[in-house]
């Protein structure tokens, strides 16, 4: 279980960029426009099973970030940024393993596959 819980943040710019997080917990966070360039994600949660909802991640810039073993759930991915040239998804550069989805959630799974096609 992630040990460190956020609730609400609104996460800066380059507050991740080109880091490792490991078992956080983001409660209705805001990445949206940050950079997470780079940024490895491993067993963190990024959705609220009280509220049913997951973070937003609009126009966020995803190139070569990864998300291992993390609950995306019910989270925002619009006008994501990836590959080279900070090209609108879907393309190459960010990648999901051993993801979760606590109830069916199509938008996340259609963003999964769309990045899983350039791999």
């Amino acid at each position: 279980m992630p040990s460190t819980v956020h609730h609400k943040l609104r996460i800066g710019a380059d507050q991740f960029t080109g880091q490792k997080v490991v078992d956080q917990q983001f409660l209705e966070c805001d990445f949206s426009g940050a950079d997470l360039t780079a940024t490895q994600f491993v067993n963190c949660v990024f959705y609220d099973a009280d509220t049913r909802t997951g973070c937003r991640f609009s126009g966020a810039t995803l190139k070569e970030a990864s998300f291992r073993q993390c609950d995306i759930s019910m989270c925002n991915f619009n006008f994501i940024k990836v590959g080279a040239g900070n090209q609108r998804m879907p393309r190459t550069g960010c990648r999901f393993q051993q993801r979760q989805f606590h109830e069916p959630d199509h938008h996340a799974q259609l963003v999964l596959q769309c990045l899983h096609q350039e791999e």
